[in-house]
């Protein structure tokens, strides 16, 4: 796997998930993973080694001298507290930084791979690049032993042979069971160290938990947020920092994309939209809440629905199902979704050869019960029909997903607010539109302190006297407004409030047509106006610094 056409980090790592599956169909049956390190990969490769293993598999005489040429005559320097030192000739090794130095690496360790593949053994071994894991199953923890061992003493002479040193010191170890009773704490010697096992293990940057139930990774990954989060908060806040458009880009491209690692192998997708969140992503959902708060510089009040509405962010469970879809569309497409499960059957006519227990279930049956078989059936219920014939375009289908998730969270809070509210009231000044991109235009030319002021107007989450006392926030013991005229609200305020009557006037976007409080908080020319007015009334002291620096 890896550097090659298809063969993605979630390739391998699904690769690796699907067979520890297909172990787990029989509940005899234990599996262990072990990770090795070898220690200066690319620095330590063998030049002539290297062309001999391209002459072996057919590669053309012409380009073998093309990559003779491109690794002879190097040479390196170090700078070392602004000293340069002398060159120094380089006599083995591939270049790092290099496009072309990982697929030369993996014609280098292709001999170790095929090695490992023709063992008369269980074992069952996943290269991409220099980093190599070795899966192992049998019905006891002593077999499994046994058959690393016999592995490691193959990957020792293809180390002889290719000027290679393994770190067993670096080794990581973990069994894959969801067995009762089973002691799973002895250790393995290799190399002449002890390989403690732990309950999880890291492949390719994921971590997977000795049951697969992600807990681990999730752990890792709020760890994670908690840096990633302070990082925004550093370049953005509620009346400084990036536009709203420009902090929402960072979150997105970056923030979003950290929680989203290897989603298409861990997340599990809703059957429906309306039902939320499950797993790991519900466990990731608050990270994003808290950082579109900060994007939007929105109260910690405000629904979470009206968030993603006003960011244009959709759900986080709902843009990984688009992921998962895309990535499995990828694999049916491109063949490798087959590959991994013929790699799957190898294994399952293994076990199946070897146990004298009677066959309950078919073979149909087990592959059904595959979590990369149901991840497949659900893509095509959630494309509405075959993969091959899906053109991939999934943000359509999440926006679908999203308006129908909003649709079943206003019929449940919504109306049940107005039938709870006493008659007579004047309703929350909160502005109820269904998902759309158009809302992001309301924010062009608008600063920080404009854009949270925007926000906080169309959520109705803002410091006036009515969200506040609805709140229950100490010393606000009325909702009424100092005017007397009504509660403090932001309708009260623009069309009501005598206290702003010598103000209004500003607010009249064109001779001639009335002031609608619509026209104020839905078009791009009215929330430019009206945010501004909001913040020079000086009733907001989160803004009174804004008002200095911006209006002065």
């Amino acid at each position: 796997m890896g550097n090659r056409p298809n063969r993605s980090t979630d390739a391998a790592v699904d690769l690796l998930v699907e067979q520890i599956h297909t172990v787990w169909e029989s509940k005899d049956h234990l599996a262990s993973v072990l990770s090795l390190d070898i220690s200066g990969a690319f620095d330590t490769v063998n030049h002539i080694r290297l062309l001999d293993n391209l002459r072996r598999r057919g590669v053309p005489l012409w380009f073998v001298r093309t990559i003779r040429s491109f690794l002879t005559n190097r040479s390196t320097t170090l700078l070392v507290d602004g000293e340069e030192m002398v060159s120094r000739q380089l006599s083995a090794g591939v270049p790092q930084g290099s496009n072309l130095s990982p697929i030369l690496f993996l014609f280098y360790n292709a001999p170790l791979l095929e090695a490992l593949n023709m063992l008369d053994t269980p074992i069952s071994p996943i290269g991409f690049a220099d980093d190599i894991n070795l899966l192992t199953y049998s019905e006891s923890l002593d077999i499994n032993y046994i058959n690393l061992e016999l592995a490691h003493e193959k990957c020792l002479d293809w180390a002889r042979t290719h000027g290679m040193q393994f770190a067993p010191d670096k080794y990581k170890l973990t069994h894959f069971t969801r067995r009762r009773g089973l002691e799973l704490t002895r250790p393995i010697q290799l190399g002449g160290v002890n390989i403690q096992p732990s309950s999880s293990i890291k492949v390719l940057g994921l971590q997977l938990d000795s049951d697969l139930q992600w807990k681990t990774q999730a752990t890792k990954v709020e760890t994670k947020m908690k840096t990633q989060a302070l990082a925004i908060s550093r370049t953005t806040a509620s009346t400084w920092g990036l536009p709203l458009r420009t902090a929402r880009q960072v979150y997105t491209a970056v923030v979003r994309s950290s929680m989203a690692y290897r989603a298409p192998v861990w997340h599990v997708p809703s059957e429906t939209p309306a039902k939320g969140a499950r797993g790991t992503a519900k466990n990731l959902q608050k990270h994003q809440q808290n950082c579109l708060r900060v994007v939007l510089g929105a109260f910690k009040s405000t629904a979470v629905t009206k968030l993603e509405i006003e960011s244009y962010v959709p759900p986080l469970d709902l843009w990984l199902n688009s992921r998962v879809a895309c990535y499995q569309a990828r694999l049916e497409l491109s063949g490798v979704g087959q590959q991994i499960r013929d790699a799957c059957a190898v294994i399952r006519s293994r076990i199946l050869a070897r146990t004298q227990q009677r066959r309950r279930r078919t073979v149909s049956e087990l592959q059904a019960n595959m979590p990369g078989t149901k991840r497949k059936a659900w893509t095509e219920r959630w494309t509405g029909g075959r993969i091959e014939d899906w053109d991939q375009r999934a943000k359509g289908k999440v926006l679908a997903d999203w308006k129908d998730r909003w649709k079943a969270w206003r019929a449940k809070d919504i109306q049940p607010e107005r039938d709870r509210r006493t008659p007579g009231t004047v309703p929350e000044a909160t502005i109820d539109t269904t998902p759309t991109a158009q809302i992001l235009k309301l924010h062009d030319g608008l600063r920080k302190a404009e854009s949270s002021m925007l926000v906080q107007v169309r959520t109705g989450s803002i410091g006036l006297r009515k969200h506040l006392h609805r709140r229950r926030v100490p010393g606000f013991a009325t909702a009424q407004c100092a005017c007397g005229g009504g509660e403090e609200t932001l309708r009260h305020m623009a069309l009501v409030c005598e206290q702003e009557t010598n103000r209004r006037d500003r607010l009249w976007l064109a001779r001639g047509r009335p002031v609608t409080y619509r026209r104020l908080t839905g078009t791009p020319k009215g929330a430019k106006v009206f945010s501004e007015w909001m913040i020079k009334s000086g009733r907001l002291g989160q803004f009174s610094l804004a008002r200095q620096l911006l209006y002065s």
